[in-house]
């Protein structure tokens, strides 16, 4: 118990691994495959008896994607077996795996699934085979990309994270009963709603007061932070008819552009999609209002090869930088941060009808040979709009994993105010 076992799932190869446990002992069995970025790989992991009765299994969990995530309560003292295999037999040499088996915690989401930077809240950890656990956690100051909260209790640390939003929304819970527009809970925008779909057929209502041409963007995000619910969003003015409704506007998440029509109340309805439910399926909703945004992109250089910038010493590299503007318009200046040593830009900017610049690094002679996770940051610079400051970086997807026809299926974004 306790250990990390690596392994590789090779063409109808099945591995076992036998562990002892005490009847009552929690027994976890976290499998690592495509989320390694070696291979398309889907991997099955199962908790068998001794008699090689499957207790628990899983072959694709929302938490930790197309891996698996198997627990049980051991029923008795005895021997259990852990299998780990492909999920149709169709391994090979690639196909390594990592499984984590042991007593520590593994809960599938989190209540609330986000907070504003720097404050400590109570967090509530669901759908571990124990039950549910609460902890406070105080946040980092400062928003962080792929920011997530590790389980933690007297057996152990979870291997990997529940992924945890940092916005500076105020959060509300959902307070049982609200499947009606009557029992709804009340609250006051802008703010996040957090809420769990408990149970098969449950939705969750949640009522705010608006006036006639206030705009918000409301967003669910459940498969965002990895949990089973598949979304769907409606809005309905209180008492009344739906306003608007969406399922996969965002991904397999839902997302409205809700302008206010009249002076009044309205509701927020969540609920899963073919009416699933269970303590795994937690949400939350930000209620914002609109703000404009800035992203910048590279394309690939040579399909399906992944764009680096590689300078050599006294002489330059180009390349073109796409830029998506969100709810506002105008021209943009370039800079770059964290350059490697003798490394400058050089860019014309871009004009306001324009969505691509070319960006020229160049590198002094003496530049020492030497690699960074850089940043060019986009603003905008529109002296008729001297008081709305605007900036975007570049948000650079790294495939680790294609599926057929080349399709990107598992994939890193870089983020250099992680790195060191």
């Amino acid at each position: 118990m306790n250990v990390t076992v690596n392994g590789t799932a090779d063409n109808e190869d099945v591995d076992y691994f036998v562990v002892e446990a005490k009847k009552g002992d929690r027994i976890t069995a976290e499998v690592e495959g495509i989320r390694l970025g070696i291979t398309l790989f889907d991997v099955y992991v199962a908790i068998m008896s001794a008699a090689r009765f499957e207790l628990s299994a899983s072959d694709d969990n929302a938490l930790v994607w197309q891996d698996g995530v198997a627990s049980i309560i051991a029923p008795e003292d005895g021997k259990y077996i852990i299998q780990v295999r492909e999920s149709s037999y169709a391994g090979n040499g690639s196909c390594l795996y990592r499984v984590h088996v042991g007593s520590f915690p593994r809960p599938m989401g989190v209540l609330p699934a986000g907070g504003r930077p720097g404050e400590t809240l109570p967090v509530k950890f669901l759908a571990d085979i124990t039950g549910e656990r609460v902890e406070t956690i105080t946040l980092p100051a400062a928003a962080q990309g792929n920011f997530g909260l590790f389980a933690k209790d007297d057996k152990g640390i979870a291997p990997s994270q529940n992924p945890f939003r940092l916005s500076d929304l105020p959060n509300v819970i959902e307070q049982e009963p609200n499947e009606t527009h009557d029992n709804a809970v009340k609250f006051t925008g802008p703010t996040a709603l957090n809420g769990v779909i408990g149970a098969p057929g449950d939705n969750d209502n949640y009522r705010f007061a608006a006036r006639k041409g206030e705009v918000y963007d409301i967003r669910v995000h459940a498969r965002s932070i990895r949990s089973s619910l598949d979304p769907v969003l409606t809005i309905s003015a209180a008492g009344g008819g739906a306003i608007a409704a969406n399922d996969d506007s965002a991904g397999p998440d839902s997302y409205i552009r809700f302008g206010v029509p009249n002076d009044g109340e309205y509701v927020i309805n969540v609920r899963d999609h073919l009416g699933n439910g269970g303590a795994a399926f937690t949400y939350r909703v930000e209620l914002a209002p609109i703000k404009p945004a800035l992203i910048l992109a590279t394309a690939e250089f040579v399909q399906y090869v992944q764009p680096t910038v590689s300078i050599p010493k006294g002489n330059r590299y180009a390349l073109l930088l796409s830029a998506a503007r969100y709810d506002f318009g105008g021209p943009l200046t370039l800079r770059g941060e964290n350059l490697p040593p003798g490394v400058t830009i050089e860019t014309p900017g871009m004009a306001a009808n324009s969505t691509v610049m070319p960006v020229i690094f160049h590198a002094t002679p003496e530049a020492a040979n030497s690699g960074r996770l850089a940043e060019i940051i986009g603003s905008l610079n529109d002296p008729a709009q001297p008081n709305m400051k605007v900036e975007g970086r570049v948000e650079q997807p790294i495939v680790m994993v294609r599926g057929q026809n080349q399709i990107p299926f598992w994939t890193e974004h870089t983020n250099r105010r992680r790195s060191s």
